[in-house]
């Protein structure tokens, strides 16, 4: 190698390490933009921000709801009813009153109950414990026989019913029959890891796209009832009617901020909601949970608990007063005097003319008493003299006028008043 080739392979080599110093420096030193993706602290809160807001756009009114509960509470606005995490945990007498509500003409939009695979080994054992499971979790599923499935149980399935059939064809060419009671047979592998499906719907002339995701699918029982849609599988979504109304079963929820945009969801959504196009109104239940105990006591006995309370501390607060502080025993003299004043008041009570005597006699002494203390209010008119007391005492005209001049009330509240007010005036000009 000449010197010139070398200075060449030197200054190549140079020239390379300069540049891979100087992309790392712009690379790791230097200030750059990136994106970053940001979700809204209401968009984490609501799953359903976008679709509410697309809605709103297109005229609908959007309420949602934290459980099924609170949205219970008052009447279901008619229009449509999207269950964000699907209809597990829900009571009998819900789902029947959700039921009698889709059928009044409205649209539900459910996902329901995933169902656990049985280590049975049995066939029909595994497939009677995955109904009861069924029942006693998902009312609404089990009244359509329908609910979540796993692709991966069901190709092992199909793979346990291959190698079986194989070996029994070996030892015996005669037809195996199928059993009456199983569920119906699911996508192969290959096929289920498809990216998506569709639906068409009658009002499009096109089919509508709709994503699959991770390894759920719906599954049903033959018996039950039939789809009047369904995508070209049946395991992505189905529509069943109700009554009037239609109940939406979807294998994935597909209408989240995440999801709405992928394929056609935002016109799914819209296609679903349009089976009902006179009610633009979509109630959205972010879960479906059981309430605590003392939750739901206070929801339907609030008015009974208040009252309960209330009464334990009145009972509490007499208890308090009973059992406070007691007087001292009075004497005997000053006893018989306080019963005679008593038995006197009573009798005095009774007697036709009774309460005017003793309103009378308290009259007596009070103008008495006025009679020394304003010399000059004799002189004047009854009229003149309720003005000139009520200025100077502040009493109003209508009790001084009661106390003085009318005659003893029947009642024993109004003839009480009657000598508060005389008191009164005594105690004023003392």
């Amino acid at each position: 190698m000449t010197d010139r080739q070398r200075q060449l392979l030197w200054f190549g080599l140079t020239v390379v390490l300069l540049a891979l110093i100087a992309a790392g420096w712009f690379y790791f030193l230097e200030k750059r933009t990136i994106a970053v993706p940001h979700h809204s602290t209401e968009a984490m809160r609501n799953d359903f921000l976008a679709a509410s807001r697309w809605l709103q756009q297109r005229d609908y009114v959007v309420h949602s709801h934290d459980n099924l509960t609170a949205a219970m509470r008052d009447t279901l606005p008619g229009g449509a009813l999207l269950f964000a995490q699907g209809t597990g945990m829900m009571t009998g007498d819900t789902a029947e009153h959700i039921l009698d509500w889709v059928a009044d003409g409205n649209v539900m939009i459910m996902v329901p109950q995933y169902v656990a695979y049985s280590e049975s080994t049995d066939e029909e054992e595994r497939d009677q414990d995955e109904v009861n499971q069924l029942v006693e979790t998902d009312p609404i599923g089990d009244y359509l026989g329908v609910y979540l499935g796993d692709r991966r149980q069901t190709e092992r399935e199909e793979q346990d019913e291959a190698e079986s059939d194989a070996e029994a064809s070996e030892q015996d060419e005669e037809e195996i029959e199928e059993p009456e009671n199983t569920f119906r047979p699911i996508l192969p592998r290959s096929e289920a890891l498809a990216a998506s499906d569709s639906i068409q719907f009658t009002a499009l002339s096109y089919p509508l796209l709709i994503a699959k995701q991770h390894w759920r699918h719906l599954d049903f029982q033959d018996e039950y009832q039939a789809p009047i849609l369904h995508d070209a599988k049946g395991d992505v979504i189905r529509v069943y009617r109700e009554g009037r109304g239609y109940i939406v079963v979807l294998a994935t929820m597909s209408f989240t901020n995440a999801t709405l945009r992928d394929r056609d969801h935002g016109e799914l959504l819209w296609q679903l909601l349009q089976l009902n196009p006179d009610r633009k109104q979509l109630t959205i239940i972010q879960r479906v949970e059981m309430p605590n105990w003392y939750q739901a006591l206070w929801q339907q006995f609030h008015l009974a608990l208040i009252a309960a309370a209330i009464t334990l501390l009145l009972i509490i607060w007499l208890s308090l007063r009973r059992f406070g502080p007691l007087l001292a025993e009075p004497g005997d003299e000053r006893r018989a005097q306080m019963e005679h004043v008593m038995a006197s008041a009573r009798w005095l009570w009774r007697l036709p003319a009774g309460r005017q005597r003793l309103l009378d006699a308290a009259r007596t002494e009070t103008m008495q008493q006025l009679k020394r203390r304003l010399p000059e209010l004799q002189r004047l008119a009854d009229g003149e003299k309720l003005q000139r007391l009520h200025r100077e005492t502040t009493i109003s005209l209508d009790h001084l006028q009661q106390a003085l001049f009318e005659p003893a009330a029947n009642q024993p509240r109004r003839f009480t008043a009657q000598l508060q007010t005389l008191q009164k005036l005594r105690s004023h000009y003392e």
